[in-house]
């Protein structure tokens, strides 16, 4: 059998171009009269589907609509329902986690709490398949402050009525996160090892970890980067920076070796 048209009956939120663009990006969009595939079909829904989820719209359905118009040819709808878009009333961390919540709340990149900041910048809409992104980001958000061995569980979901920054009564999400902080960790012994060119004393000085310091990975990754800026700057392009961390539960420490390949 032949397509002879394919169509998008679409909302307001979500555009014929958004569902073309992401067709071709993944390379499953259909030219009208090529042969028809039920496969393809079903991608097409399923990507459909996945983008009114990145638009929030949790509740939304594609339904797809196939007329026969002649022997071999059928012309294919796609019916888009966009229901309404949920928010994120609340964010709840339960447990021990020992940093701030606001802090917590200010790693995730969506699914922040309903306001006016986080609706203006469009970061309040819930996003189930974003979840657990902003799961690693909280954990990267503890080893930033010396707890190497925090523990994210999996979230709780629930539904909640709140009102809006509109003042308006609205069913939202709240997101319950179980975390453990464990314990503090702080620098142990930093060594350089690999270099040949460079004086280990210098790159040592471009480490900002200290020992007894509260033991960071953003300061770690800052110190990858400036010791690659270095040998970039004395034309070895593609010199390579490995930092190989060592916890000592005992003492809690972390000991890292930067280990320089200078190519």
């Amino acid at each position: 059998p032949i397509i002879k048209t394919i169509s998008y009956k679409t909302g307001k939120r979500l555009k014929e171009d958004d569902i073309v663009n992401k067709l071709k990006e993944k390379e499953e969009y259909v030219l009208p009269y090529s042969y028809y595939n039920p496969y393809k079909i079903q991608q097409i829904q399923k990507t459909i589907e996945d983008l009114l989820i990145e638009k929030g719209l949790q509740s939304g359905k594609v339904e797809v609509v196939k007329n026969k118009t002649g022997k071999s040819e059928y012309e294919i709808l796609f019916n888009i329902k966009e229901g309404p878009k949920i928010k994120v009333g609340e964010v709840v961390f339960e447990g021990r986690p020992k940093l701030l919540a606001s802090v917590l709340r200010g790693a995730m990149k969506e699914n922040r709490p309903h306001g006016v900041i986080n609706w203006i910048l469009g970061k309040d809409v819930f996003k189930q398949n974003k979840i657990n992104d902003d799961l690693a980001s909280i954990k990267k958000k503890y080893q930033e402050h010396g707890y190497m061995e925090a523990t994210i569980g999996e979230p709780r979901i629930e539904e909640i009525t709140k009102n809006s920054i509109f003042f308006k009564k609205k069913k939202m999400k709240r997101i319950i996160i179980p975390v453990d902080a464990g314990y503090l960790y702080r620098v142990g012994e930093v060594r350089v090892e690999g270099n040949k060119i460079l004086n280990p004393k210098y790159l040592r000085s471009l480490i900002k970890l200290k020992e007894g310091d509260i033991y960071s990975i953003k300061v770690r990754e800052k110190s990858v980067k400036d010791i690659g800026d270095v040998y970039r700057d004395i034309g070895h392009l593609f010199a390579g920076v490995l930092p190989v961390e060592s916890l000592d539960p005992k003492r809690k420490r972390v000991m890292v070796t930067f280990n320089i390949y200078e190519g």
